[in-house]
């Protein structure tokens, strides 16, 4: 089978349990909207205020509701020892990594179609001004930060405690980006332009390059590993 068809494959059962069961989405969505609930009443000063919040609020549900996802990346290949099945069809593991990322991606994507009009308009960013910039940046910063999810999945998917591992592993190695990701929001946010911002953009793009790179070459051996 080509790596396209095996990639088609995998994704597309992934995506059909999922769109099927929606649970993640649901569960997702709610915890994001309950943090962006938590930070509106925190207590702002006046709008400014309020809208250089938006930035970190907005990174931050990003980063919370990613371990959810990435947490569910191979609870199914976790079932009766699936994976190790998987790994004995010829070359998998290529079509297994891009199919998991796209996945991912795709409930993460989805989820933030939410949570960034959401928090833009609650705490007083103009949308419809900063909106496409906005977007780019969340899009560049989601790539790099679901590829290591997705690699670190797949190495802690059959230990006892990989819910409470996960967050602690993933968060301290996607930290600059994060960071990265925030103060080119932040430089948008406050209509400063993607000029401005170009320094932080390419950060972003940098740990984007290092991080798909890195979780592509690990992730084969974090399966064996956790097989």
């Amino acid at each position: 089978m080509s790596f396209g068809r095996q990639l088609a494959a995998i994704a597309g059962k992934d995506l059909r349990i999922e769109l099927r069961a929606r649970e993640i989405l649901y569960t997702a969505t709610l915890f994001s909207v309950v943090v962006i609930v938590v930070f509106l009443f925190s207590g702002f000063g006046d709008s400014g205020e309020t809208r250089r919040a938006a930035p970190g609020v907005l990174w931050v549900t990003i980063a919370f509701v990613g371990t959810l996802v990435f947490g569910r990346t191979f609870q199914r290949e976790r079932e009766q020892n699936a994976i190790a099945g998987l790994l004995l069809a010829p070359s998998i593991v290529g079509p297994l990594f891009a199919a998991k990322l796209l996945v991912n991606l795709a409930l993460l994507g989805a989820i933030e179609l939410i949570v960034v009009p959401v928090v833009t308009v609650t705490f007083g960013v103009p949308l419809a001004a900063v909106g496409g910039a906005v977007a780019l940046v969340v899009a560049l910063g989601t790539l790099g930060f679901a590829a290591l999810g997705t690699v670190l999945a797949a190495s802690l998917s059959t230990l006892r405690l990989r819910e409470v591992l996960l967050p602690i592993v993933l968060y301290p190695l996607c930290l600059p980006l994060l960071l990265a990701c925030v103060k080119a929001t932040q430089l948008l946010v406050a209509g400063d332009g993607l000029g401005a911002a170009r320094g932080w953009l390419s950060i972003v793009v940098a740990f984007d390059v290092l991080y798909l790179a890195l979780s592509r070459w690990l992730f084969g051996q974090a399966l064996e590993g956790s097989a």
